[in-house]
């Protein structure tokens, strides 16, 4: 049913929110780290790497992050990220993958080298390269920053197929995407993609070639089969005025940066679960550095609606869309809004105040007409907002049940739709992820919903992103 009668607001009645774990960077496990150089060749010739371990004591093994460089940088220029990663119990190899010319900065040369590392230092013949690596455990992930961010995903298969590992995660930071790769098979359990709204690098920041479509093109339901399908997800971390360099040390960006990424690896490499909540929940691992968080877990959701059907009249779920008083465009996030860096297709939804704007989305596509999601933790949106609006907008969602009944909430109160970054990079628009608890909707019958409405009622006029509304755990 279209919500033409005013309905009434209710506070949030209840709290889910995750507790949150201390700041990554200030848990010390191993204060004393170990540190260390290996070539593959005779010293002076063939490839470098630059090894750091947690400990050396007896034969403890740890998890190993594998870090390929970006163009022009070297293996020593990923030292602060390598020793936040061993005091958190996590060895790592910053290895390099060409010895001069330019040209060999290319994904044959990435690969080719990293299989020749991985296999020259896991398994017993590893200490005669360096003794450190008798503390290297086979279970991986791949960081790659700049170019090597959009390497590592390419690689990720042929890392499967060498079967020298167990790779569990990729990081891509701050990635040059312009050969459009993507995490398109269950090669890994995880992507997260770290980007800055400062990076001025001209390779990464334009909107086919940034980071954000690495995030957007990965991970497809339709691509994705075999047993990790289910345990797949991914992130993306916008954080404000990181550059191209924000993993070194001396800023609070470059805290930032490190932070995340090293709360990523504990959660894929250590099974430490309470870290998936700085990106579940968005917390900030610094108040005075915003960051915008995407996020999607491929595990027990359904999804209402992705505007993937090319049809502004019906969802994903198979029910019907009703537009009162909006204007809404489905397609491609980038042609509908020169600002958005995003390769998804959403819905660009405009309101001017006139009448009762709204987008109701029903579910008359299950039986019965309803859908049960009283054992659902939260409604998920994916939203953005325009450029040019310049401050943080606000609506409502509302939820309806097979009686009638509605509660409506604010957005502003599970998150907020923040005016875009500024900075260096074109990528100024995008998306984040808000998670809306349901047990704030616990007056209504919520076994039997009908209908979820966005009610543009707080802002007079407005234009926004949406994307991926989907029931989660």
């Amino acid at each position: 049913m279209l919500l033409l009668a005013p309905v009434a607001l209710a506070s949030p009645t209840c709290d889910d929110t995750y507790d949150v774990p201390p700041n990554p960077l200030d848990q010390r496990d191993y204060p004393n780290i170990e540190v260390g150089t290996y070539h593959l060749g005779p010293r002076g010739t063939g490839l470098e790497g630059r090894i750091v371990v947690p400990s050396t004591r007896g034969s403890e093994t740890f998890p190993t992050a594998w870090i390929g460089h970006g163009a022009g940088f070297a293996v020593d220029e990923y030292a602060t990220l390598q020793e936040h990663l061993a005091h958190a119990g996590i060895a790592s190899v910053s290895f390099e993958y060409v010895e001069s010319s330019p040209d060999q900065y290319d994904a044959h040369a990435f690969e080719s080298a990293l299989l020749d590392h991985l296999a020259s230092l896991h398994g017993s013949g590893g200490t005669g390269y360096t003794p450190l690596a008798a503390h290297l455990r086979d279970r991986v992930a791949l960081v790659g920053h700049s170019v090597a961010g959009g390497f590592v995903v390419a690689s990720a298969d042929a890392v499967v197929s060498q079967g020298v590992v167990d790779l569990s995660a990729v990081v891509s930071l701050a990635p040059n995407n312009e050969d459009h790769y993507a995490m398109a098979r269950p090669q890994a359990q995880g992507l997260l993609v770290v980007f800055g709204s400062d990076d001025a690098d001209p390779g990464v920041n334009t909107t086919w070639a940034s980071g954000f479509g690495l995030y957007d093109l990965s991970g497809s339901e339709a691509s994705f089969s075999g047993p990790n399908e289910q345990r797949f997800s991914k992130t993306m971390v916008y954080v404000q005025g990181a550059r191209h360099d924000s993993f070194a040390a001396g800023t609070a960006q470059a805290d930032v940066v490190n932070a995340y990424t090293v709360a990523y690896l504990r959660w894929a490499l250590l099974d430490d679960q309470p870290q998936h909540v700085f990106f579940k929940q968005a917390e900030p691992l610094d108040p005075s550095t915003g960051v915008q968080l995407q996020w999607s877990e491929f595990v027990y959701r359904s999804v209402l609606e992705n505007f993937e059907d090319s049809s502004t009249l019906t969802n994903t779920m198979g029910g019907f869309n009703v537009h009162q008083d909006v204007s809404v465009v489905e397609g491609p996030a980038a042609n509908l809004d020169g600002d958005s860096p995003h390769h998804s297709r959403v819905a660009w939804v405009t309101w001017t105040g006139a009448g009762d704007p709204q987008l109701s989305l029903h579910v008359s596509g299950y039986v019965g007409g309803t859908l049960d999601v009283s054992r659902r933790r939260y409604l998920a949106l994916r939203v953005g907002q325009h450029a040019g609006v310049g401050s943080a907008t606000d609506f409502s969602v509302v939820l309806e049940d097979a009686s009638g009944a509605t509660v409506s909430h604010p957005i502003s109160d599970f998150g907020t739709v923040r005016a875009p970054f500024t900075g260096a990079s074109h990528t100024d628009a995008p998306m984040e992820t808000i998670l809306v608890p349901l047990c704030a909707y616990d007056d209504l019958d919520r076994g039997h919903l009908t209908e979820v409405h966005l009610a543009f009622d707080r802002r007079t006029s407005g234009a926004i992103q949406l994307d991926s509304l989907e029931f989660i755990d």
